[in-house]
């Protein structure tokens, strides 16, 4: 490490004659010494506007106090009049895991910022002054490490983070606490292959504890489809919806702002393995505001597959706070509604069929911290059918309560046969996570085909919480027969052979999507009864007896 002063610095620019800068320094605040692992610089400074000024400097390992650059490079050269300067530096971190996946960055040891300006400068005889230019390039991307010198900008899907040009900019700066004021005129970034954020005019004042900032932009209309698959790659997200917005904030002492994303054009869809089906959107919009305190957020869609939805928010801040805290009281409303849920039947297994009304409304209160509900879920006249398996429940009827961080089913039935499903229990919505569910069957009539048909009654407990799940309970058949005579669909012939392919050696092997391991404890009794029958392969019979199902802390 190379421990250097500002002090001598100084004295050499008096020394030379160098008025101006001696006097910015001279007004300077005390300086906590650099360290560096190596460093090395040459520099021409001259009073004059036209007199040449140059400034070539090559550091690395640079250390003052907490902050750290692992990088520098500086080439400034011209006058004070007019100059260029071409400046590079590395700095260990990287954006968050989130932002990395969701917009595909290719990420290094740290992060490089490139810069390339040219510009004046005005001394305001005070040791300050004001620095106008133009930016041509601003690039932000991965820095591979200590052999990355960041001559030249990096390139490749996912190389640049952040890529803007020709932008107008003006800052002043002051002896004593330095970089006080910027702006810049309008412009344009790209963030990666994302989106373009365009902005009229940034102004920003750091002359206050809390810096006050005004930006008004717009986000151009971006894709949403390849930000969701590389979030949640397993679901298949496709589509050409298309999002834009726009953004209006003034930072002040208290927050000022306008933002609205809302669907340009195009639509969703999920491509699974036995649907790809669209959700048909007609509306998709999120707004915020904020003025004098009080925060407004709202959001609606709207789809032919998914139904119909709305959400109020708003939240009141002490005059003392430019943001909401933790304790920030909040007050809210929740409304959706689906006329027939059998629109989500596109995604279920083939032969499986959904009918029904679903609605919900719910206030939200307490704090942004610990939020509270009030309100309800009701479903009507549900039904469930597969007439390949024989099931076929109807009349389902539902009404869940939502009590503080709790929703409790107040009735839940469905109806099998002359049979009834009743199911109770409550579940927790915040942090700790928690559902117990109670299912009382008598005479459910769970299979009703021809050759398939089964009728119990009983009950089953099933609680879930954190990882680990736990099914107990006693179950009696009342009536079953099972034809074994019958199959459910065409088999090939005996003298027909299924070869499958062998991959090729050189292909690399699918990568396995680790699921969460849960514990799973079954106690389960069932009452084979004394009308359950089997036939066909040469049986004509009667089951009877009982069975236990069971498990310890079987890990799945």
């Amino acid at each position: 490490k190379i421990p250097f002063e500002i002090d001598p610095f100084r004295k050499h620019l008096l020394l030379n004659g160098l008025d101006d800068i001696g006097q910015t320094l001279q007004h300077a605040p005390k300086i906590d010494s650099y360290e560096a692992r190596q460093a090395q610089a040459q520099w021409r400074f001259d009073t004059a506007n036209d007199q040449p000024l140059l400034l070539q400097a090559d550091g690395q390992g640079l250390v003052q106090g907490q902050q750290q650059l692992e990088k520098l490079t500086v080439d400034l050269r011209g006058t004070w009049r007019q100059h260029q300067l071409e400046l590079s530096a590395a700095v260990l971190g990287n954006p968050s895991p989130a932002l990395e996946v969701a917009l595909g960055l290719r990420t290094g040891a740290g992060t490089l910022a490139q810069l390339r300006s040219e510009g004046q400068w005005a001394a305001d005889g005070n040791g300050g002054g004001r620095w106008t230019g133009r930016v041509a390039q601003l690039t932000l991307g991965p820095w591979g490490g200590p052999g990355d010198m960041g001559t030249s900008a990096p390139t490749g899907a996912g190389s640049v983070w952040v890529d803007a040009r020709d932008l107008r900019v003006e800052a002043r700066y002051d002896a004593k606490d330095g970089l006080t004021e910027m702006q810049a005129a309008a412009g344009q970034a790209r963030l990666a292959e994302a989106a373009t954020l365009r902005w009229d005019e940034v102004r920003v004042d750091m002359r206050r504890a809390l810096p006050h900032f005004a930006l008004r932009a717009d986000i151009q209309p971006f894709a949403l489809a390849p930000l969701l698959a590389r979030t949640q790659p397993a679901m298949g997200w496709q589509g050409d919806l298309r999002l834009a917005a726009r953004i209006d904030i003034k930072a002040a002492e208290k927050l000022d702002a306008d933002v609205v994303f809302e669907r340009r054009d195009g639509d969703l869809r999920l491509a699974e393995e036995n649907a790809n089906q669209p959700f048909g959107l007609s509306e998709l919009r999120l707004v915020g505001s904020a003025h004098d305190g009080n925060w407004q957020l709202a959001g609606a869609f709207a789809g032919k597959t998914l139904g119909e939805a709305a959400a109020r928010l708003s939240l009141r801040t002490r005059p003392e706070q430019r943001w909401p805290a933790a304790d920030t009281p909040i007050d809210g409303l929740v409304q959706a509604h689906v006329a027939n849920i059998g629109v989500w039947g596109s995604w279920l297994p083939p032969g499986w069929r959904l009918s029904g009304e679903l609605r919900t409304s719910a206030s939200v209160g307490g704090s942004l911290g610990q939020p509270s509900y009030s309100g309800e879920v009701r479903a009507s006249d549900v039904a469930v059918r597969n007439l390949l398996l024989g099931v076929d429940v109807r009349q389902g009827e539902a009404l869940i309560r939502l009590k503080g961080a709790q929703a409790e089913i107040e009735r839940f039935t469905l109806r099998g046969g002359d049979g009834v499903l009743r199911v109770s229990g409550k579940a927790r919505l915040d942090d700790r996570a928690e559902s117990v569910l109670r299912l009382e069957a008598d005479r459910f009539r769970v299979l009703g085909r021809v050759d398939r048909q089964l009728i119990a009654s009983g009950a089953l407990d099933l609680t879930v919480s954190g990882d680990q799940t736990r099914v107990t309970g006693k179950v009696r058949v009342d009536e079953g027969l099972f034809d074994l005579s019958r199959s459910d669909a065409p088999s090939l012939d005996d003298d027909v052979t299924v070869r499958q392919a062998r991959p090729s050696t050189d292909e690399e092997p699918p990568v396995k999507t680790l699921r969460p391991r849960r514990s799973q404890q079954v106690a389960v009794e069932i009452d084979l009864g004394d009308r359950l029958r089997v036939r066909g392969r040469g049986l004509d019979t009667a089951l009877g007896g009982n069975l236990k199902l069971g498990s310890g802390a079987t890990r799945l």
